[in-house]
């Protein structure tokens, strides 16, 4: 892992790397769509997409308006509008062009901390893992594009800034830097970035503040004596850009009381406090003997660190909301009331419980999601210690690999985010072993690049030809989206849709109208109405349950006092036979249509997911109160 040189003499090099890395991964991707190119998969000119969520975005999208915080809707409405691309394009397309992203910043990982032949195989292979292609494949447009992306970058940013104040090793006796300092004005500039990769999704700030949090603790432990007052300065302009609604907290809640200032306001007195430490740094103030008598000794800027933690709520903040939210996937709790005799009777599942990607995996499972192959990330666990010992900086490339860890209990979907690191780390170690056995000199570095090469699509062809033989995996069929397209132009406006979750947000983009439960909306209370309808063999019941939760605004348990919901809830229970085949899927429209007296009825047939026929039967009438289903059975 030896070889590194300053940016000058490596920016030619590294620019054409990483174009590389993502034209040849942007290519891979979108030769894949063949598996798509059926008739079957289309519905008008668009290609049905692979996940629920994509269909959220392509929604929002319509009608997102500068004050709704919904940054993946305003992207998706900007590419529409700039570049004229149909919404059912950006859904389908968009996955390829982002996700392979990742491969550029997985070859500058490997670069910072191994040198020019360092990110080869880091940049051939980061991107397509399969924990994260499954969840950024071909029409599945949704945060998980970012949610990989981004911590790689601030983790990246962070590294290579904390590297012009730290030792190049862990040993005290090694006191060189790692590289040239830069501007301090490049960390607000880092600050900021930090902030803009916390938009795309809210576990992002919890997963980013502790990055920022372990670059302070390299700052710490591994800061030059010289060096160690600039990095702490710099290091609370960082804090303070990066991280929305974290930091000051009291202070800011304080002012918007005492000046009647909006939200917003934090976000800009934060920034504005950055800008003010980053040019008391321009200006030499860490040059006072005070301030460098408090950071010369690494126990007293731990004090100083702690200290402005503290103050800002930066640590506690972001670490009880990561506690919390893995506890959601680890613990089953009853969304009743906490405490009462009746949380126990009203045991409606939580959310968790109806995600799929949420159910535990077994070890080799989440090993084979983490990369390409099982193998090799057993082989980049061992190669990581190997690694973080003699590059520190690569630690922060730590937590996501224990986040794809955690898969095991967390989930299926958490496994992707080991996928960046596990490359990282095996090129690494494969570039090492390079250096180590081919002789010295010019000649060595061209070998390396054909030995780093030849490596990578190695281990990236036999990915490739398996994601080639993967079908494809739309989230709703044919039929289905042709009576949701048939449904927009024949109900009005407040019409109510009743759908289960899964369909919840494809069924909004069809017809224009959300309906009660969806991907964001599907807790235990919300879902039951539906799951209610589809259990039950009856119809007329089914159709009072609908209409009595669309009369209480889809909230029939809100305003219920706990001690009534069981004998309430009881009368309806349903016991299934086993031998019992469940309908694929049941809708309900309450609303006004229009076309003949009798409404609009279709008919089609398709093929279900396990390849069965299916017919599909789809109608709505009036009145209001008229149950109105399509089944696939």
């Amino acid at each position: 892992m030896d070889g590194r040189r300053p940016w000058r003499e490596d920016a030619l090099w590294v620019t054409v790397g990483c174009l590389a890395a993502y034209f040849l991964t942007l290519a891979l991707r979108l030769s894949l769509w063949t598996v798509w190119d059926h008739e079957l998969l289309r519905v008008g000119d668009e290609i049905l997409l692979s996940t629920h969520d994509s269909y959220l975005w392509l929604a929002l999208s319509k009608t997102v308006t500068f004050s709704d915080p919904e940054h993946m809707a305003w992207l998706t409405k900007a590419i529409h509008n700039v570049l004229g691309i149909p919404l059912g394009d950006i859904g389908f397309w968009g996955p390829a062009f982002f996700a392979s992203l990742v491969a550029p910043v997985c070859f500058l990982w490997g670069w910072l901390a191994g040198g020019r032949t360092g990110g080869i195989v880091a940049g051939l292979v980061g991107a397509m893992g399969l924990g994260f292609y499954q969840r950024s494949k071909l029409g599945y447009y949704d945060t998980d594009l970012f949610t990989l992306l981004m911590p790689l970058a601030v983790g990246f940013l962070l590294a290579w800034w904390a590297g012009g104040h730290i030792r190049r090793t862990w040993l005290p006796s090694d006191a060189e830097p790692m590289r040239p300092r830069m501007s301090p004005w490049s960390a607000l500039a880092i600050g900021l970035f930090i902030r803009m990769a916390c938009w795309w999704h809210q576990d992002l700030a919890m997963l980013n503040a502790m990055l920022v949090v372990i670059a302070g603790g390299l700052i710490v432990v591994l800061g030059i004596p010289d060096r160690r007052p600039r990095a702490l300065f710099e290091w609370a302009a960082i804090l303070l850009a990066a991280l929305p609604g974290m930091g000051l907290s009291n202070l800011y809640l304080t002012i918007r009381r005492v000046f009647g200032y909006d939200a917003y306001a934090d976000s800009i007195i934060a920034i504005a406090l950055a800008v003010v430490l980053v040019a008391l740094v321009a200006r030499g103030v860490h040059e006072n003997q005070y301030v460098r008598a408090l950071c010369k000794w690494w126990w007293a800027a731990l004090f100083a660190a702690v200290l402005l933690l503290g103050v800002t709520n930066t640590l506690m903040s972001p670490s009880q909301m990561l506690i919390s939210k893995i506890l959601v996937y680890l613990v089953d709790t009853p969304t009743g009331d906490p405490g009462s005799a009746a949380a126990e009777a009203t045991r409606f599942p939580n959310t968790i419980s109806s995600i799929v990607e949420a159910g535990r995996i077994d070890w080799n499972t989440a090993f084979a999601k983490m990369s390409t192959a099982t193998w090799l990330t057993i082989a980049s666990f061992a190669c990581a210690l190997i690694v973080v010992a003699f590059r520190p900086e690569t630690v922060l490339l730590l937590p996501m690999l224990v986040i794809g860890i955690m898969s095991v209990t967390l989930g299926s979907r958490f496994a992707m985010f080991g996928t960046g690191a596990v490359a990282v780390f095996f090129g690494l170690a494969v570039n090492t072993v390079g250096n180590a056995l081919l002789p010295e000199g010019r000649l060595r570095e061209r070998l390396q690049v054909v030995l780093q090469a030849a490596v990578g699509l190695a281990i990236l062809i036999p990915a490739y030809l398996e994601y080639k033989a993967m079908p494809p995996t739309p989230v709703l069929t044919r039929p289905h989206a042709e009576a949701l397209l048939g449904l927009r132009d024949r109900i009005s406006e407040d019409a109510t849709i009743w759908t289960w979750w899964d369909w919840g947000y494809a069924t909004w983009y069809f017809t224009g109208v959300r309906p009660p439960i969806d991907g964001g909306r599907h807790a235990g209370a919300d879902v039951f109405p539906m799951a209610y309808a589809l259990s039950t063999d009856s119809p007329q019941k089914a159709n009072q349950m609908l209409f009595y939760a669309t009369s209480q605004k889809y909230e029939p348990f809100k305003d219920m006092p706990a001690t009534e919901r069981r004998p309430w809830l009881s009368p309806l229970a349903i016991q299934i036979p086993p031998s019992v085949s469940m309908p694929h899927s049941i809708s309900w429209c309450a609303g006004k249509t229009s076309g003949s007296p009798n409404g609009y009825r279709t008919s089609a047939t398709g093929t279900s997911k396990r390849g069965r026929p299916v017919n599909t039967r789809f109608a709505v009438q009036s009145p209001r109160t008229s149950v109105t289903t399509f089944s696939t059975a």
